[in-house]
This record gives structure tokens, C-alpha cells and sequence, in this order.
């Protein structure tokens, strides 16, 4: 998509409050190929109740679909107002499927209580913020691609999370997510990745990945299969405490910072196989039966 628009665009161009408006009026929400101008407030919607702190819940009651929009101005499904909260709730899907962000993009706390997706989403603005968002179905991102800050900070996913093709140019922090499988596979990170604190009670696939920034894994629980195969971490990265319950694989990865596996436990003995690191990256191995030899010779 270009940043300019030429006249025959004219007839797409829709306005952000003609969105609001059909979802007040109980309308379907199924948009496609329009350029929206002015911010999309989701608080801004008319169903409203109180929330168990003090807050207001904006309820949305049918499935939001944008399909190969652009967004010009801010994306917002959170305000502060001084003691006020407003956040909002999604009673089924919500996609942005191959759509175009300009501006700032922010929908942190929203409840979603079907799937939520943004394949081949870009997200351009200087934040890109989904903290504490809570997912009852899947969770998309495969082919996202975002240009500066992307923070999905608390994020809990009932479901299994894709990220599959994904592209983070600057910071990203997924730090403390609660989902069920995690496809991260043939990721690129430009910047530092914070994946620490995480619960994957599924299986985590990180295979082919490139991380040009510090890596944080620590303090992370993986309950199934864990594979990191040929990624490759270009500076520190970071497993300090964190739990490998089930088969794990590191085979043909490459590491050119330290790494710090201090506390960190494997159920079982990694796959290591054509594993490069620098001098610099000294990886120790902690498993469950060596503490239990170590036991047993004392």
C-alpha cells in the first residue's frame, strides 16, 4: 500500500465514527478495501456497563471484520479518565486481516470471547500496544509485520497463538503470556525480544528465528515440546530459571552472545546437535537426572 492516495480513491475513504455508528445500531461489521480516516474509538460505543473495579465495559455484541483496510488515524479500545477506566469487550471474532495501521494502535485489557486476528497486519505507528488483552479462541499474527514498538505485555490466550512469518523491526515484548500452543517459527526480530515470565502449556515452536537484540526466556514454564531449531541469537540470551518440562531441541541454533542458563531445568536432555556459540556463550545443562546422580553420590 502506498502513504499517498490517488483521486479514484475518493469513493473508499470512510470515516472511523460511520464504524462506531453501525456497531451502535447492532449492524454487522464486515468492512473491506476502505481507507478510515480519523481515530477508531472503540470506547466510544453506546452498550455500556459497570465493571468489577471502577470501570466502564464497552460491549460489543456481533463479529468485527476488516479485511484490506488502512487505518489513518489511532486505534483505541482503552481510555483512562481520571479514576475511570473504559475498556472493551468483544462477545465474538474480531479480525484486521491484512490491513494497514498509520497511527498509534492501542487495544490493551479488551476481552475478546471468540478468535482475534491480524495476519498480514502492519503496524506502523510509533506503539503498537495489546497488554492484558484475555482471548477465549485463537490468537493470529502470522505475517505481521511492525514497524516500531510492539508490546503484548499479560496477554492470556485460551486458545493456541501464531506468529508464524512475523517481522518485529524494532522492541518487542510478549513478556508474561499464558497461551496453549505457540507457533513462533521463522520469526525476525530487530530489536530486544522479552518473552520472559511466559507459560506455554502447549508445545513452543521457535524454529528458524533471528533475534538481532538481547533475547529474554527466563523465568518461563514450557509444558510440552520446546523446539528451537537453527535460530539464531546475535547477541545475550537469556534462560535463567526457566522450566523445560517436556522434549526439548536447540539442534543446528546459533549463539553468538553469552547465555545464561543459571537455574534453568530440563526434564529431559535437550537435543544440542551442530549447536554453534561463540566463546563468549558457555551453555550449561541442567536436567533432572544429573541433580538426581548428583544425589546419589553425595
Amino acid at each position: 500500500m502506498s502513504c499517498g492516495f490517488a483521486n479514484s480513491d475518493k469513493h473508499k475513504m470512510m470515516e472511523a465514527k460511520e464504524v462506531i455508528n453501525m456497531i451502535n445500531k447492532g449492524q454487522p461489521v464486515q468492512i473491506s478495501d476502505k481507507i478510515i480516516t480519523g481515530d477508531l474509538d472503540f470506547t466510544q460505543i453506546k452498550d455500556k456497563s459497570v465493571g468489577t473495579d471502577i470501570s466502564l465495559v464497552h460491549n460489543i455484541s456481533q463479529n468485527v471484520v476488516f479485511v484490506k483496510c488502512v487505518f489513518m488515524g489511532k486505534v483505541i479500545a482503552n481510555r483512562e479518565e481520571g479514576m475511570v477506566n473504559d475498556y472493551v469487550n468483544f462477545d465474538h471474532n474480531i479480525s484486521f486481516v491484512n490491513c494497514d495501521f498509520r497511527n498509534d494502535f492501542c487495544m490493551d485489557d479488551i476481552e475478546v470471547n471468540g478468535n482475534i486476528s491480524f495476519a498480514k497486519s502492519v503496524f506502523r505507528g510509533n506503539n503498537t500496544s495489546l497488554n492484558n488483552i484475555k482471548v477465549k479462541g485463537k490468537a493470529q499474527f502470522w505475517e505481521v509485520v511492525s514497524e516500531k514498538n510492539f508490546t503484548m505485555v499479560s496477554a492470556h490466550i485460551w486458545d493456541n497463538a501464531n506468529f508464524m512469518d512475523a517481522q518485529f523491526q524494532s522492541e518487542c515484548s510478549l513478556q508474561n503470556l499464558i497461551c496453549n500452543d505457540l507457533q513462533f517459527s521463522n520469526v525476525k526480530c530487530g530489536g530486544p525480544f522479552d518473552f520472559s515470565l511466559s507459560t506455554i502449556n502447549g508445545n513452543l515452536i521457535m524454529n528458524y528465528c533471528e533475534y538481532d537484540g538481547d533475547v529474554q526466556l527466563s523465568n518461563s514454564r514450557f509444558s510440552g515440546t520446546s523446539d528451537i531449531l537453527d535460530s539464531k541469537f546475535m547477541k545475550q540470551t537469556n534462560f535463567e530459571k526457566s522450566l523445560f518440562l517436556g522434549k526439548t531441541r536447540l539442534s543446528g541454533s546459533e549463539f553468538k552472545g553469552e547465555v545464561n542458563t543459571n537455574e534453568t531445568l530440563f526434564l529431559m536432555p535437550p537435543a544440542m546437535d551442530n549447536v554453534k556459540a561463540s566463546n563468549s556463550a558457555k551453555i550449561k545443562v541442567n536436567t533432572s537426572y544429573e541433580i538426581e546422580t548428583n544425589k546419589e553420590k553425595q
